[in-house]
């Protein structure tokens, strides 16, 4: 197996030794996730997955989201690949198939509502794609689709995340520019198939921008007469209902139990009946208020459906209560649950990897290699594949990703740490050559950190490997800085008494030079 290799997770360590401080249930939960995780089959692992235990989701929802992100009949690239070679006849084809599943009760599918997701990507290319397909097809409801999500999106971008209270009027008109060349293409859409139902959802996501209760309803009224249980319109129809866009959490409520009625015949539905929790939970930690009361409105949200913001927002909220409610390990299970449905971010990646990287380094891998896949110098994922390369024995493979993390200053002490106990203690290197390797790391970490009691420790090692050219000083400065909670330097501690216990002489001698005034 090739250094760069991924590896694999099952062979890694015996279940036995795995997990075995985290409590029940979440050991045998982390246990079957990790089984789940050595399949490749994208479906084949989302269904063998354990749901979260406790759950309250309903008979069918968690296959149902499995087969929502992984059963795909028309991929982004495949449909931009086909739009740009012309081929529009075929592109409406099977646009229209799709579309035709979403109506069936034999093969029913809501894919159509994720067929036209790469058109919200605001780039020259889906610019020019979506109006070359519009003047080719001026009469196709899925290129006035397309060009309509393409133009909202671009709107969205121009407005940007902040509350419209805080954004300024320039990014506003931009916007409503935007938004008045999007809106009648997204009509236009319906009027041409009424049934095509990610265009009423976007018209409700238009009049959420505009602030336009009136629109959203008629939209919501339209789309209602063609399929009121659609998932991509409750979608719109809650984030349209949060606060920050005028709407309220009583009014969230009200929608949650409306979609509860469907939740039977569509059981996928389920991830939006704990949102209006999950929006309260969310709303407390926008206020630093990780307390008790956040964590329990999230956990409410994941028990009724497996959302994926809210996974990642109950983790977060579990990994920084202010209180006892904070448990990494029922964290780590909800960003693995949230991991079984999509790719997850940065964030929930590159804690996935930290708080595995002892555990499972196999599956730690995996999980930085994601983010650095599209964010190659990304320091968090450099350093966290960086030890779980070391786990796995991949040393120079380490040594290379620590190089890059330790050009982030927030990394520099932890990441010279690393190096050098690395290559002074595990690299299977003589000693000599394992002060030598190390010296110059040392020498910076010594530098630019002199307090470190790890930097201290380091210098007495490596001078011990060199031929036992040390100071009484340098062991004086380490017993003057140490840190008696780290464990490396506490046991240290012990070793450097033991060794002084038996050379009176040089116990003295750093003895005096402790007791001795400063200047």
């Amino acid at each position: 197996m090739a250094a760069d290799d991924p590896p694999p997770i099952l062979l890694s360590r015996p279940e036995s030794e795995l997990f075995r401080d985290a409590p029940a249930p979440w050991r045998e939960y982390l246990l079957a996730a990790r089984r789940a995780e050595a399949i490749d089959d994208a479906l084949q692992r989302c269904l063998a997955y354990p749901d979260l235990p406790g759950n309250q989701w309903p008979a069918g929802h968690a296959e149902a989201h499995c087969k929502s992100h992984t059963q795909t009949f028309l991929s982004a690239d495949a449909l931009n690949a086909l739009l740009d070679a012309g081929q529009y006849d075929d592109v409406e084809r099977r646009l229209d198939a799709l579309l035709q599943r979403h109506f069936s009760t034999s093969d029913f599918s809501e894919e159509i509502d994720y067929a036209f997701d790469g058109f919200k990507r605001t780039s020259p290319q889906t610019d020019a794609r979506t109006l070359a397909w519009l003047q080719q097809r001026p009469n196709s409801p899925h290129a006035h689709l397309a060009r309509g999500m393409y133009l909202l999106a671009a709107g969205a971008d121009a407005r940007g995340s902040a509350f419209i209270q805080n954004t300024p009027a320039n990014r506003i008109r931009e916007m409503e520019r935007l938004l008045a060349q999007a809106v009648p293409e997204l009509e236009a859409a319906t009027r041409l198939q009424p049934r095509l139902m990610p265009a009423y959802a976007e018209l409700v996501l238009a009049a959420m921008y505009d602030s336009s209760v009136a629109d959203a309803q008629a939209a919501v009224t339209a789309a209602g007469r063609q399929d009121p249980a659609c998932q991509t319109l409750f979608m719109r129809r809650m984030d349209a209902l949060r606060p920050q866009w005028g709407g309220s959490l009583e009014a969230m409520l009200t929608l949650a139990a409306e979609v509860q009625r469907y939740v039977a015949e569509r059981p996928q539905l389920a991830i939006y009946v704990g949102q209006p929790y999950a929006e309260r939970g969310l709303a407390l930690m926008r206020e630093d208020d990780f307390g008790r009361e956040a964590v329990e409105l999230l956990e409410i949200a994941v028990r009724k459906g497996s959302r994926e913001d809210a996974l990642s927002d109950a983790a977060n909220a579990l990994l920084n209560a202010h209180d006892d409610s904070r448990d990494p390990w029922k964290a780590l299970a909800y960003l693995l649950q949230g991991s079984r449905f999509k790719d997850g971010g940065r964030w929930e990646d590159v804690n996935i990897s930290r708080m595995l990287l002892r555990e499972e380094p196999a599956l730690a891998w995996r999980y930085a290699q994601r983010v650095l896949a599209w964010k190659p110098d990304d320091s968090a994922a450099n350093f966290y594949f960086a030890g779980a390369n070391f786990n796995l024995g991949r040393i120079e493979v380490a040594d290379r990703h620590l190089r890059i993390a330790i050009r982030d200053p927030d990394y520099v002490e932890d990441g010279l740490d690393a190096l050098i106990s690395m290559w002074l203690f595990r690299a299977g290197l003589s000693r000599p050559q394992a002060a030598a390797k190390v010296k110059p790391d040392l020498d910076r970490m010594l530098r630019e950190f002199p307090d470190s009691g790890r930097a201290l420790m380091y210098r007495i090692v490596s001078g011990l490997h060199e031929g036992g050219r040390i100071r009484a000083e340098w062991i004086k400065e380490f017993l003057d800085r140490m840190n008696p909670e780290d464990p490396k330097q506490a046991e240290f501690k012990r070793k450097l008494d033991a060794w002084m216990a038996e050379n009176p002489g040089l116990r003295d001698t750093v003895n005096r030079a402790r007791a001795a005034p400063r200047h």
